[in-house]
């Protein structure tokens, strides 16, 4: 969980959310001057789910006990963190594979309605494409006064059903739902590949040797030495399954690329989440060289030089606004998120030209 002091509040930011707009950035990626990202179709997912194995912990995370404090993702245990690593590894061996087309999500929604005897609608057609092309945070209140505009007859189905029949189909993936903010869906269907689990490793294993630069406990150093003992043999693995389809000197590249295109993003986007930025920021980005981040009022970063397809690029978050205060525990932390109404944090990345 990302903990982002705003004023007198924090902003809960789940790392599912920010993987999610990491993920944005980089099926954003290129134009006539910089190259789209070669595996996109393996990379983005993996970049999408590199932290699902936050999901627990965001739902219902840890006050620090000496100071009452909601604990940042920088604030954990190592033993904790690793563990929350491991997790993330396992669904990203499996699930970096082909982002889904919505005929594909809509045969998988078929296939999942057929032996329940239900249809499949134009009303399951009309939400999933407006899910597809939403940029902003979709409420339920939305997608009924638009399913409505655009029949002349009252749906069939009440879009909660649909959306919860989308949900248990495993078409959309919900982050946050709340009838206020409303909530950002993913699209996703997956094939699995060894290139996720290997690039999320690595991922992972670098910043693992980061935190024990850092870090003095010995509990934390042993968690640390477990975690790198224990994934050395799992990328062997990994390599040797993609040596078997890839010639070593085209696989070795592939590797590197997709293991710091997935530290890129999540650099990039942690830089968004996880505060208010005033001053410029650069980020070198494989293939592509420095590039430079300008904050300006509004959420508006001008990026320089431009590497994204659009003209713009549009993004959102929608964290849990809680008290800047002490909790006395853990319950009481998790009753103020759930008393609390979310918010919205918006970035608009413009061109310097």
């Amino acid at each position: 969980m990302i903990r982002r002091t705003s004023e007198n509040s924090w902003l809960l930011i789940a790392q599912t959310e920010h993987a999610r707009i990491a993920a944005e950035l980089a099926r954003a990626w290129g134009n006539d001057r910089f190259a789209p990202l070669s595996l996109a179709d393996w990379l983005v997912p993996a970049i999408r789910h590199h932290d699902d194995g936050w999901s627990d912990w965001d739902d219902a995370p840890h006050v620090d006990p000496e100071t009452g404090t909601p604990r940042d993702f920088t604030e954990m245990a190592m033993a904790d963190a690793t563990a929350i690593w491991r997790r993330s590894i396992a669904v990203c061996s499996r699930a970096a594979g082909r982002a889904a087309s919505g005929s594909q999500c809509l045969a998988r929604l078929d296939n999942w309605l057929r032996p329940q005897q239900l249809p499949l609608t134009r009303d399951h057609e009309f939400i999933l494409a407006q899910i597809l092309e939403a940029t902003e945070p979709l409420t339920e209140q939305t997608l009924t006064e638009s399913a409505d505009e655009a029949s002349d007859e009252t749906a069939a189905q009440p879009v909660p059903v649909i959306l919860q029949q989308l949900q248990q189909a495993g078409v959309i993936v919900p982050r946050t739902i709340t009838s206020e903010t409303g909530f950002v869906l993913s699209a996703d269907l997956q094939a699995p590949s060894p290139f996720g689990g290997l690039w999320v490793s690595r991922h992972f294993c670098d910043l693992a040797i980061r935190a024990r630069e850092n870090r003095t406990e010995a509990a934390d150093l042993a968690a640390i030495d477990d975690f790198l003992n224990e994934q050395a043999p799992l990328q062997a693995e990994w390599r040797e399954q993609l040596a078997a389809q890839i010639p070593e000197d085209e696989l070795e590249p592939l590797i590197e690329l997709g293991f710091r295109c997935v530290q890129r993003f999540d650099h990039l986007s942690l830089w968004l989440c996880c505060a208010e930025r005033d001053k410029p920021f650069e980020l070198a980005f494989p293939g592509a060289g420095q590039i430079h981040f300008i904050p300006g009022p509004d959420g508006q970063v001008v990026v320089d030089p431009w590497p994204f397809a659009a003209d713009r690029l549009e993004l959102v978050a929608t964290p849990v606004r809680i008290p800047r205060q002490s909790y006395r525990n853990d319950e009481a932390l998790h009753t103020e998120m759930a008393a609390s109404r979310g918010t919205v944090l918006r970035w608009i990345l413009l061109s310097a030209q």
